[in-house]
């Protein structure tokens, strides 16, 4: 009976290790291709055009500025540079609102998204401490059983 215990803790042991082992190959792998195939992502800024409408990198920065509530780099004034303000500055956004000296937001982007991440950073950190934890509790319970097998197993042939 006893060898039959440690011999299903071997396979299980070596099953778990095997998912782990595919885990992580599939996890490299993905993240190759992904890198490859989004390498020029964060070039999207070059062809940023503040005052075309049709610009779909001016689109999408104008999304994240109504997502984030922000407007410029460091606050709104980052547009005194340039010869509009985008309506996604405003805090009540419509058509032409930025001409009319409507309410702007005040932050700027790089606080909003700093903080951004570093909220939704402290989540993730704490549910990789939560699952590595688990994992701990895991290997206390498996050497539990290990030593309570090998009792067993001197008990009965020693």
């Amino acid at each position: 009976m006893v060898e039959g215990g440690v011999t299903i803790v071997k396979y299980l042991l070596f099953l778990a290790n095997l998912v782990l082992w595919v885990g992580g190959l599939s996890l490299i792998i993905i993240g190759s291709i992904l890198q490859l195939k989004f390498d020029n992502v964060l070039d999207i800024l070059d062809g940023y055009d503040p005052i075309s409408r049709e610009s779909r990198s001016r689109k999408c920065l104008g999304q994240n500025r109504s997502l984030f509530e922000c407007c410029g780099v460091t606050n709104s004034s980052y547009w005194l540079t340039f010869t509009t303000i985008p309506d996604s500055c405003c805090i009540e956004e419509m058509e032409g609102c930025a001409r009319e000296s409507a309410p702007l937001f005040e932050p700027g982007c790089i606080h909003s998204v700093e903080q951004w991440v570093l909220k939704n950073g402290a989540m993730v950190g704490g549910i990789c401490a939560v699952l590595a934890a688990i994992q701990l509790v895991g290997v206390c319970f498996a050497c539990c059983l290990s030593k309570s097998i090998l009792k067993d197993f001197h008990d009965f042939y020693y």
